[in-house]
């Protein structure tokens, strides 16, 4: 895994050379932490990639691709919470986006099923699934996921 303390080394590591005003300016751009976090997850480092994306949304908040690249690693990651937490920022600032919809309910359904059992978080995936649909009719999957997290969640209420 690497370190992201030294992001110009870890960049020249990752990427390969890079100039000296590039290097200056790595470590506070969140640009680069994103194509960072791609270059290590396609040479399968998942933890460092997650990593990088979660720095590229940590310098800019507002960083639409970072926030959906963190939400997808960190799903692969079998990270729920910060895929869940970063896909209902995505949410809230993009509510018409069906796909942030959908895969908010793929991850509530996820964690409900993997790790806590929340009969809560099918409901609200029920919701998101709903959502989707609705934003993209005849959105694939959405229809019949919708139906089954909510038999799942009528079993154990």
């Amino acid at each position: 895994m690497l370190v992201l303390a030294g992001g110009a080394l870890a960049y020249g590591i990752a990427v390969g050379p890079m100039t000296k005003e590039q290097a200056i300016g790595a470590g506070t751009d969140p640009v680069f932490y994103n194509e960072l976090g791609f270059k290590l997850a396609n040479g399968g480092d998942n933890a460092g990639a997650q990593a990088a994306f979660a720095r590229a949304v940590e310098l800019d908040p507002s960083y639409e691709r970072a926030q959906s690249n963190l939400a997808t690693i960190a799903f692969q990651n079998s990270d729920y919470p910060t895929a869940i937490s970063t896909l209902r920022d995505l949410v809230a600032a993009h509510p018409q986006n069906a796909n942030y919809h959908f895969d908010l309910a793929e991850n509530l359904a996820a964690q409900a099923r993997y790790s806590d059992a929340d009969v809560a978080k099918l409901t609200e995936a029920g919701n998101e699934f709903d959502a989707a649909n609705a934003l993209q009719p005849g959105f694939p999957h959405a229809t019949e996921n919708a139906a089954i997290v909510r038999a799942v969640a009528a079993e154990f209420s």
